[in-house]
């Protein structure tokens, strides 16, 4: 008995509040896209099509629950300009039983942040204190997400087919340039703006870019 009233003076009432969610903020998210397309079916063979996609997205999270620091860059919204692409293909029936066809696609260019690396010295005047869980370093974006956008990525793809028959084998024979122009677009870059109060000089700096021109002789054989 003695040992069951002192694990009753040890046990603790958890009380639960549930309320309403406006007093701590909105939720939102909502995604606006539309896209035209075409495919044609011209004389002689020839096919042609292509598109474009585009759209907005909106993201908000925008709570406080632990820390008003949660509202930093609560609500992103990812523009049109970040989410458009063009789109077109093609094929052209050639003489002697050869065919052209090619690729060609235009998309947004990759989006980039502007991040500071702070350390403890820094923070710790504006924040009274240093940082909690024996953190030594705190990341701090300089600039909204989805705000900063590199050059648009353009891409051309070529091929060139050849078919003819080996007795009963159907044999058609590829020549691809994959990248034909040898564009060197930059896929992704580098969003480290710098730390310990000075900029660093990798910011912006292309961390992938489009493959080089690619030559590609491939094939099939049907039977």
């Amino acid at each position: 008995m003695p040992e069951r009233e002192h694990q009753a003076r040890h046990v603790r009432k958890v009380s639960n509040l549930v309320t309403a969610r406006e007093p701590f903020g909105e939720f939102e998210s909502r995604n606006d896209f539309f896209n035209v397309a075409v495919d044609a079916r011209l004389a002689q063979g020839i096919r042609l099509g292509g598109g474009v996609d585009t759209g907005r997205s909106i993201a908000g999270n925008c709570f406080i629950v632990d820390s008003p620091g949660e509202l930093q860059n609560c609500r992103v919204v990812s523009p049109f300009r970040g989410q458009t692409q063009y789109k077109a293909h093609g094929v052209f029936p050639l003489p002697a039983n050869f065919v052209a066809s090619f690729a060609y696609q235009n998309l947004s260019g990759p989006t980039f942040n502007a991040n500071y690396t702070a350390s403890n010295a820094e923070i710790i005047p504006s924040l009274g204190r240093p940082l909690s869980g024996g953190a030594t370093t705190a990341t701090i974006p300089l600039v909204a997400p989805q705000t900063m956008f590199e050059d648009r990525i353009t891409r051309l793809d070529l091929r060139l087919s050849h078919s003819f028959h080996i007795e009963r084998f159907r044999v058609q024979l590829n020549l691809d340039a994959y990248n034909a122009l040898n564009a060197n677009s930059v896929r992704a870059l580098s969003s480290t703006f710098g730390s310990g109060g000075q900029a660093t000089a990798a910011w912006q700096r292309p961390t992938q870019i489009l493959d080089p021109r690619l030559l590609q002789v491939g094939g099939t054989i049907s039977f």
